[in-house]
């Protein structure tokens, strides 16, 4: 892929609406061509050398890379969703509570009560902490109101 032209990359593609980066060809390997439809992914700007073709969106949020099949038996793609707003802290935990007489205790219990039937661990550890997260909520009020 030394050189590369539109009606080439069109053929390839199915119709005029895409957007591309290509690295040319070095040696035995044939180049990289990375193509993409422009309402999907809108290139900022790309990282090109002769093994991969890196390419970055206007928001930052997605990038992707394809590696060079001669480092490979195929030419891989890697696209990624970068997202860093992770919204709203999902539990909040002050320490100090473990100085508070009987918490420790109370999380023990708390946790123990929990009895979730789930084959998936994830999934059972996730329920768990949800419960013991709405446990210490309703505990938190209680202190709060006492107080």
């Amino acid at each position: 892929m030394e050189n590369i032209d539109l009606f080439s990359i069109k053929r390839c593609w199915g119709n005029l609406a895409f957007d591309y980066a290509h690295s040319a060809s070095v040696g035995n390997s044939g180049g990289i061509l990375c193509v993409w439809d422009p309402k999907s992914f809108s290139k900022l700007n790309a990282t090109i050398s002769d093994y991969f073709v890196m390419s970055y969106d206007s928001m930052s949020k997605y990038f992707a890379i394809t590696l060079n099949a001669s480092l490979s038996d195929h030419v891989p793609i890697l696209m990624l969703e970068s997202i860093t707003n992770t919204g709203p802290v999902p539990f909040r935990f002050f320490h100090y509570w473990f100085e508070i007489k009987g918490f420790d205790k109370f999380v023990e219990d708390s946790w123990k009560e929990a009895v979730v039937v789930e084959p998936n661990a994830m999934t059972k550890l996730m329920k768990k902490l949800k419960h013991l997260k709405e446990k210490i909520r309703l505990w938190n009020k209680g202190i709060r109101l006492s107080n």
